[in-house]
């Protein structure tokens, strides 16, 4: 056991917390970091660091006298401070790129909640910054921000290798970040234009997993690209976007054969339609957006869009060990949209 002090950092990379109540005034907050040989256990008064070496599990109660509290509270504390380890995520980190909005900010927010540290991709900094700020105030994980044009691959390699270097790991890799350009024929589509989608929707995909690999390999990781169902629908005058989606899952198909000896797991989210700010802005260039969007929602069998969290909860199923036997797939997301042809 060693006993460390002043480490500022300890609270931004701190992968759990547990909040032991011992009797109605004293409670205790404990952040939880691992290590490659042990688990270290952070008490959140007094700024002490105590790290302890018991089979990579955070047995309190040699840590108890070394930061001033009694091994019996540690004990009933603990007792009342259930479900903390139920978290499907926690003490594991995931990069979501184009995670400040939409589908992305519903990945964020639902692994985040399951106690995962969630690096946040994203052009837009207000927003990027705003949602790192919430999540970190509401836990029980954590969050960081960091600019990036997924389209510039320098900057997304960049990103990915800051990630690992805070959280020191990289658990599941979501591409989400891409765009929908305005419908355009086959004949108006500038090959300029074409290049550019093809850089911001597929290359970043091939980009992400290349550069997240060595992270990936050391927790057997896994990669999520977020499709769409337009990759096996197609879509009216959307021939380039569609092209981009289909090329995302053909990858994921033939990375999943490539890496599944080496324990890492590669699926597809195809979403149908999905309430996000883009489906919005999309609907505020109409006459009436209402009866657009009312019209989009009725296309279900739900009779309603998907939330963004609802493909968080599917992106959050493919990355833990509950599909664990899943790889190579493509989850069509799409709310029955697609059924009584």
């Amino acid at each position: 056991m060693e006993v460390l002090t002043d480490l500022t950092q300890v609270p931004e990379i701190m992968v759990g917390v547990m909040t032991l109540r011992c009797g109605p005034r004293r409670r205790f907050r404990f952040g939880f970091l691992d290590w490659d040989d042990g688990v270290g256990a952070w008490r959140s008064r007094g700024s002490r660091w105590a790290r302890c070496r018991q089979d990579r599990k955070p047995d309190l109660l040699p840590v108890a006298g070394k930061i001033g509290i009694s091994g019996r509270a540690i004990e009933r504390g603990m007792s009342q401070s259930k479900g903390t380890s139920a978290m499907r995520f926690q003490g594991k980190a995931v990069v979501v790129t184009g995670g400040s909005k939409g589908i992305g900010e519903g990945c964020a927010r639902v692994f985040c909640r399951e106690g995962g540290l969630v690096t946040i991709l994203a052009r837009g900094q207000p927003a990027g910054e705003a949602l790192a700020a919430e999540l970190n105030r509401t836990g029980p994980g954590r969050a960081i921000f960091i600019p990036c044009d997924v389209a510039d691959c320098s900057q997304l390699k960049s990103a990915i290798d800051r990630t690992a270097a805070a959280f020191g790991r990289i658990d599941c890799l979501i591409n989400n970040a891409g765009w929908h350009p305005p419908a355009t024929t086959i004949d108006d589509t500038r090959l300029e234009d074409l290049d550019n989608l093809i850089r911001m929707n597929f290359i970043s995909t091939f980009a992400g997993c290349q550069y997240a690999l060595p992270y990936l390999r050391k927790t057997k990781g896994t990669i999520i690209n977020m499709s769409s169902m337009v990759a096996i629908l197609g879509q009216e005058h959307s021939t380039a976007y569609c092209s981009t989606k289909g090329a995302q899952l053909s990858l994921t198909k033939a990375l999943a054969v490539e890496l599944g000896r080496e324990g890492i797991r590669v699926n597809a989210i195809l979403p149908g339609n999905v309430d996000t700010p883009l489906m919005r802005d999309w609907a505020a260039t109409l006459p009436d957006p209402q009866s657009a969007l009312d019209r989009v929602a009725s296309l279900q069998v739900f009779g309603r869009m998907a939330t963004g969290e609802e493909i968080g909860k599917i992106a959050l199923f493919l990355a833990t060990d509950d599909a664990s036997f899943l790889t190579g797939q493509a989850i069509e997301a799409e709310g029955g949209a697609s059924l009584d042809y």
